[in-house]
């Protein structure tokens, strides 16, 4: 009994297997396709955008962390008080700096991407599970770019980096300085992100009538890097 049993269950879990692959890989039928060419041709006309974004900021942020670095190193004692002043904000410069790369490069724009990743797939169910989960995730990320957390946050990381240049020394012309360049770095980069898809998505979602799968409230809450500040992801 307890073979038949086993046997049963291997049957049951081959079976379910096999139409799960077949159903995953099966062409697409035609309103599927027109939309899979909408999320397409979104991330098409968006990408150059995206990449500029993408790689400009990291490219600039990864370079102003390996010239900040370089530079705190470069101060070899004795020192005079201004340039021990100086290497100390090097080094605090060098981590806001670090944060922005690895924010970039753990959590990216995925317009900048997306269109690459589904170009050569064929044209099927797989490929069409992927470009809407794709489309979401893009949706999700430029809109949590654009939210209150994204400046809360950034106004975090920039306030403890001028706290930290004001105890040192009680600089508090300094601490101000790298305090009003950080925001103001910060709030370029929220209002040049890519916005293409926050008008495509709403429009996709009422063209199709597809339930919208990116109001979950707090859900996967994670705390990401990112440029001059810390990203709380919480699916909003």
């Amino acid at each position: 009994m307890k073979k038949k049993f086993v046997y049963f269950k291997m049957i049951l879990i081959m079976s379910c297997l096999v139409f799960s692959s077949f159903t995953q890989g099966r062409e697409l039928n035609k309103e599927e396709l027109e939309r899979l060419r909408f999320i397409e041709n979104s991330f098409k006309k968006g990408e150059k955008h995206s990449k500029y974004w993408q790689w400009g900021y990291f490219g600039l942020y990864s370079g102003g962390a390996v010239f900040k670095l370089a530079t705190h190193l470069g101060y070899k004692d004795p020192l005079t008080q201004e340039e021990k002043h100086k290497k100390f904000d090097a080094l605090v410069d060098f981590g806001k700096s670090t944060i922005g790369s690895l924010g970039l490069w753990f959590r990216p724009i995925i317009g900048d991407r997306a269109y690459g990743q589904l170009k050569d797939m064929k044209d099927d169910k797989n490929k069409l599970d992927l470009a809407e989960t794709l489309f979401t995730n893009t949706f999700k990320r430029v809109r949590g770019e654009l939210s209150w957390i994204r400046r809360v946050s950034a106004l975090g990381v920039n306030g403890l980096a001028a706290l930290l240049i004001y105890n040192d020394g009680k600089r508090s012309k300094d601490a101000l300085v790298n305090f009003s360049i950080g925001m103001v770095v910060s709030e370029i980069m929220i209002r040049t992100v890519p916005k293409r898809v926050l008008k495509d998505y709403p429009n996709y979602k009422q063209k199709f009538k597809i339930a919208d799968q990116s109001q979950s409230f707090f859900k996967d809450v994670k705390l990401f890097a990112g440029v001059n500040s810390l990203h709380l992801s919480a699916s909003f």
